[in-house]
């Protein structure tokens, strides 16, 4: 059985290893290649400009949230100086005591 096996895939070796070498330099498996490497650079490119503009969207949220934050501060700031420290402090708001914390 296993003789079999061996003996059939002995069988027309060679011609299969001449239509392989036949395939591997013919103009088909080049577009082939091409056409995958220009599908993986297309690929990372994109990843790479959506890397870019996603740190840029978070660098201006970060900015957004610290105005917020300077904001909250100050406007909690000059209500504490009117009413005093009864009112408390920050970090009821969850915010930092001091902006820039």
């Amino acid at each position: 059985m296993r003789t079999r096996a061996v003996r059939r895939a002995q069988e027309n070796k060679g011609g299969k290893v001449e239509m392989l070498y036949a395939y591997l330099t013919s103009n088909e498996f080049v577009q082939h290649i091409t056409r995958i490497v220009e599908n993986y650079k297309a690929m990372k490119d994109q990843l790479n400009s959506e890397r870019t503009a996603m740190a840029k969207i978070w660098a201006q949220r970060e900015k957004q949230i610290d105005v917020v934050e300077h904001n909250i501060a100050t406007l909690f700031g000059s209500i504490q100086g009117i009413a005093g420290h009864e009112l408390g402090t920050p970090d009821l708001l969850g915010l930092p005591a001091h902006p820039g914390e």
